[in-house]
Parts: structure tokens; C-alpha cells; sequence
């Protein structure tokens, strides 16, 4: 069964793709960027609503990094991305139709224990055939923002 909503443990799966942790080191806002760039042609297909949550920004919806299709979210400052997903999960109508994406055992076992769905981060990049050595965009583009020749060439060329 296709899940209706998608919540993404952003750091969690950001931190599968050796590329993305290597972009952190030099700028978390482009490593996340990235993240959502990597995921965006996956998450409509995948499910109608998909949520990325981060830790530790405590300014609540991201609408530079949101798309039509993906709302980026931060977890306030008393709170960590896992609370966030799990305040997510238990305050939904219906979280047997919520599929979360994290490799955080605990995570994993709380937000079951709620009725919704898990898939690891490994698995959802399988699943979205998306290959974890190097990108194929650029990561200076914004989410949404069209591509142009030029961003598909690795940039060391």
C-alpha cells in the first residue's frame, strides 16, 4: 500500500549519501539543498505529501527550501527531528496511511508502535533508485529551480 504522507528524517538520510555529508563539512544549508534536490523527482511518486525534518534550525517551516511537493520542517529548539516525527505521526488522523523514512532503530520502533509505516534510508534510496556515490546536479540550484546543461556535468571537468 502507497503511503499518503512521507516523513523523512532529513539528517538521518542526508548522512547515507557520502557526497551530501562531504558537502556538510562545507555548508549544512547546501548539503541540505542538495538532499531535497536528490528526492524531489522520488517524492511524488512515492506518496501525495512528503515532510523533510531537520534538526535544530527552530524556525519551523522552510519555505526557501519547500516545493510543491516537499515541506521542509525544523525541529524547535526544545525538541529534536525525532520528537518532531513522532508529535507528526501521533497527531495524524490516519498513521497507518504515514510511511516514515529513517534508519534510527528507536525511531523506527516508536513511530510502528503509532501505526505508521518504516522504511530505512538505505531502502528508500534503493527504492528511488538513487545511487549513493555522486551527484548529477548541481548543488548550488535551488529545489524546484530548473537545470540547465551545464549542472548535469560533474564540475570537475
Amino acid at each position: 500500500m502507497q503511503p499518503d504522507w512521507l516523513i523523512i528524517d532529513g539528517h538521518n538520510l542526508l548522512h547515507k549519501q557520502p557526497h551530501l555529508v562531504a558537502l556538510m563539512n562545507q555548508s549544512q544549508e547546501q548539503a541540505r539543498t542538495a538532499l531535497i534536490r536528490l528526492i524531489e523527482p522520488y517524492s511524488e511518486r512515492l506518496a501525495s505529501k512528503t515532510t523533510v525534518v531537520f534538526d535544530g534550525q527552530n524556525r519551523g517551516s522552510d519555505s526557501a527550501l519547500s516545493t510543491g511537493t516537499i515541506d521542509v520542517q525544523y525541529a524547535p529548539a526544545k525538541l529534536t527531528a525525532d520528537g518532531l516525527i513522532e508529535q507528526l505521526v501521533l497527531k495524524a488522523d490516519n498513521p497507518h496511511r504515514i510511511c516514515v523514512v529513517t534508519s534510527d532503530r528507536l525511531e523506527q520502533q516508536t513511530v510502528l508502535s503509532a501505526g505508521a509505516s518504516v522504511r530505512s534510508a538505505e531502502d528508500f534510496l534503493d527504492q528511488c533508485s538513487i545511487k549513493r556515490s555522486t551527484p548529477t546536479y548541481s548543488t548550488k540550484m535551488k529545489p524546484a529551480q530548473k537545470p540547465t546543461l551545464g549542472d548535469i556535468f560533474p564540475h570537475d571537468l
